[in-house]
C-alpha cells in the first residue's frame, strides 16, 4: 500500500531498541491498520487505529514489570 512508510517513520526511534521480529511485524501491521483506514477515507477508524497503536505499542515496549495487570 504505501512500501516503507513505517518503516521509514518508525526507524529512528527503533535505534538501540531491540524487539524480537514479532513485535516489529506487529507494529508495520498497526501502521497498514492506520493507512488503510486513510485511504479508505474513515476517520473514526483511522483514529481508533491510531489509538491502539499507541496505547498497545507503549506496553509492549514498557520493562515487563511495569506493564498493566488486569
Amino acid at each position: 500500500m504505501w512500501p516503507g512508510v513505517a518503516f521509514s517513520h518508525s526507524a529512528p526511534r527503533l535505534a538501540g531498541f531491540e524487539s524480537p521480529p514479532s513485535e516489529l511485524k506487529l507494529t508495520l501491521d498497526e501502521h497498514e491498520q492506520v493507512f488503510a483506514a486513510i485511504d479508505a477515507a474513515n476517520p473514526d477508524a483511522a483514529e481508533a487505529a491510531v489509538r491502539s497503536h499507541i496505547l498497545d505499542t507503549w506496553e509492549r515496549r514498557r520493562p515487563q514489570n511495569h506493564r498493566h495487570r488486569s
